[in-house]
């Protein structure tokens, strides 16, 4: 009997340096990987905590156009209105030639319009407050009103 002989082929020192240079580079990325992640953890993780934050939280109610809704028998039960939301901006209230605006004045008439505390909205128009909600769901006669009032007071 004759015995066959298989050749194995002997190993090649190239194969064994690029395995030994990719086995490398994958080190280096996971190292890489890893110093990239505890970046983001430990030294930015609280900004982009409250950044995160503020995106998911953000509130903004939207008001959808309904329509009209009849009864059985075609008489009308409710229709949408289109309402307004007025919002005074403190530090951009100009009068006529860039003058001071009377606030005092303003929010008596803003609370004369909207049926709301003339005391407090006084002392939002004189905070520091970038921009105030003074009224929301407004008619469209109260804001013509206070549209007609701002051009007789000459305010923009």
């Amino acid at each position: 009997m004759s015995r066959v002989s298989k050749n194995i082929p002997q190993t090649d020192s190239g194969i064994k340096r690029r395995l030994i240079a990719c086995l490398v580079c994958g080190f280096i990325l996971f190292f890489l990987l890893i110093v990239r992640m505890g970046w983001l953890q430990f030294v930015q993780g609280s900004m982009l905590k409250e950044r995160a934050y503020k995106q998911q939280i953000a509130i903004k109610t939207i008001t959808p156009h309904r329509g009209k809704i009849y009864d059985s028998t075609g008489r009308l039960l409710a229709r949408s209105t289109e309402v307004d939301t007025i919002f005074v901006t403190p530090d951009k209230l100009k009068g006529s030639g860039n003058t001071e605006v009377n606030k005092a004045m303003l929010a008596q008439a803003l609370a004369n319009l909207f049926d709301i505390d003339y005391t407090e909205t006084l002392n939002q128009l004189e905070s520091d407050v970038s921009r105030i909600k003074i009224a929301e769901k407004v008619d469209l006669e109260k804001s013509t009103a206070l549209r007609k009032w701002l051009e007789e007071n000459n305010i923009r």
